[in-house]
């Protein structure tokens, strides 16, 4: 969204220096996210979305000057999604966006990175989708946080098995899940 705001890494980037690829498909947010990250070196920016092929999608969203405008719940400024259903209750507000789309492991390749230390997934209802994605054979992360309460039963029941097959402990809380290496957890405590 804006690398602040429902982010849970967002105070380890910036206390601890992480360098890393930000995404954001919307160049609105995206501008924030920069402004928001100034000063911070080691940090690349992506305006895209993680998608399972190089497309262009649709984005529904409502703009934050309309949520502003017209009072409505401050959290619906992170609420961009591809489902055309899931801001129904606001139908009213929402626009459509044309967003550039590809899949994970290009992104991953485009941007030459060694490792994946850190995967935090936020793409309200699309996580597990980017998620299993990540090349684990070529990537390995020690922590890997998303999002979960957007997940049907059976997405959320296959994240977990993926979990346990790439040997990672878990821990649910609030609407999101956070995994680590259980090699790393078990040396770590």
């Amino acid at each position: 969204m804006d690398g602040v705001s429902y982010d849970p890494i967002h105070p380890f980037i910036r206390n601890f220096g992480w360098h890393g690829v930000l995404v954001e498909p919307l160049p609105d947010m995206l501008e924030r996210t920069r402004n928001n990250y100034q000063g911070c070196t080691g940090l690349v920016f992506e305006n895209v979305a993680i998608t399972e092929q190089v497309e262009t999608k649709s984005l529904h969203r409502i703009a934050p000057e309309v949520i502003v405008k017209h009072k409505l719940p401050d959290w619906l400024k992170g609420m961009s999604t591809f489902s055309d259903t899931k801001l129904k209750d606001y139908q009213q507000y929402v626009t459509v966006e044309e967003v550039q789309c590809m899949p994970l492991m290009a992104l991953i390749e485009r941007n030459a990175l060694p490792s994946v230390d850190v995967f935090q997934i936020d793409t309200e209802g699309y996580d597990y989708t980017v998620f299993k994605q990540l090349d684990f054979s070529k990537f390995r992360p020690t922590i890997i946080n998303l999002e979960i309460v957007n997940l049907n039963a059976d997405e959320l029941q296959s994240l977990e098995r993926d979990l346990f097959a790439q040997d990672y402990v878990f821990y649910r809380y609030e609407f999101d899940m956070i995994a680590m290496d259980r090699h790393w957890f078990q040396n770590a405590t």
